[in-house]
């Protein structure tokens, strides 16, 4: 991956998540989104998700 990829990536990762948002996979909360940047080519997604088994936070 170069730094070119990456911005293909990260977009990629968010167009994941909203299109599981479209199709009730999961319920964000927009409690706590993180985003964390390990090292120049790499990022870990974090989001706050409604628990489908009891309706809790998680």
């Amino acid at each position: 991956m170069t730094g070119d990829d990456f911005a293909e990536i990260y977009s990629r990762l968010w167009d994941e998540i909203w299109e599981a948002e479209r199709r009730g996979e999961i319920e964000r909360t927009f409690t706590g989104d993180f985003e964390y940047y390990p090292h120049a080519y790499g990022v870990d997604l974090y989001i706050a998700v409604r628990s489908t088994k009891c309706g809790e936070l998680q």
